[in-house]
């Protein structure tokens, strides 16, 4: 077997990698990022015909910058960032949104260059972000052998996951509508301790408060309060793309095949 060190009688069985559309979620900010950059001059035009904006330029200390452009890059920016980190729950689009943001402000602002600069900049990191993007799925690996599972990722760190067989309680395997189209998906493999399960909760909460004084400094003032909260959580088959078989082709006859490893 290759890049594991096999135990004595271990055979490799199948040994996979993430479908290449598996990370399509983040090819498309990638693209939006490019998307952006030729729309950016038209916003730029757009702008600058707002001449209610056209006093900003008269006021010394920010006559001499590109302010309503400098505005509308970080507003745009950082709005998207926003929208894409609450819909995955991560901070990590707001960080490289505004690092793209920052830069493209000093090379205008103060290396004055032209205002183009922000829409190459944007197209630079799109392009930037489709390579980085296929070489972090190049580095996960996931091996199934005939005594265990091994799943690794290696992406300026190095993660991995190894399960024996008699350590796994459940098999899921979860796809999207991408999924099901082009025949990928995430098989999910639950052990006994529970890694491989996450938890969706809600809560809800109800107060109320009743204050009656007299006087500011009345000693003998009135105050009540009630409150209610309950919540519920529940558990679904979850991890991270190195505790899992993320995104691999055929996932449900690569679930068979761990099942049937399973019952051996």
């Amino acid at each position: 077997m290759t890049k594991i060190e096999p135990f004595p009688g271990e055979q490799l069985v199948m040994r996979l990698k993430p479908h290449f559309l598996s990370f399509w979620h983040l090819y498309v900010v990638c693209g939006l990022m490019v998307t952006l950059a030729l729309l950016l001059k038209w916003i730029y035009g757009a702008v600058t015909n707002l001449q209610w904006l056209g006093f900003l330029s008269k006021i010394p200390v920010l006559g001499r910058y590109n302010l309503p452009h400098i505005l509308i890059f970080w507003t745009t920016l950082i709005s998207i960032a926003i929208a894409i980190s609450m819909i995955y729950v991560r901070a990590t689009p707001v960080l490289v949104f505004g690092l793209i943001a920052l830069l493209g402000t000093v090379a205008t602002e103060y290396l004055k260059m032209p205002l183009e600069t922000h829409s190459w900049l944007l197209v630079f990191s799109g392009l930037i972000g489709f390579v980085v993007t296929e070489l972090y799925r190049q580095g996960h690996s996931y091996y199934i052998t005939n005594l265990r599972l091994i799943m690794r990722k290696s992406f300026v760190s190095n993660d991995s996951r190894q399960l024996v067989y008699g350590q796994i309680s459940d098999i899921s395997v979860v796809q999207g509508l991408f999924g099901r189209i082009f025949n990928f998906g995430t098989v999910i493999p639950v052990a006994v301790s529970g890694l491989g399960l996450g938890q969706d909760s809600v809560m809800a909460e109800l107060g109320a408060g009743l204050s009656m004084r007299s006087r500011m400094t009345n000693p003998f003032g009135v105050a009540g309060g009630l409150s209610a909260g309950g919540g519920r959580a529940v558990h679904l088959p979850r991890g991270r793309t190195y505790h899992t078989l993320y995104g691999v082709s055929n996932p449900n006859d690569v679930a068979e095949t761990l099942a049937r490893m399973m019952t051996r």
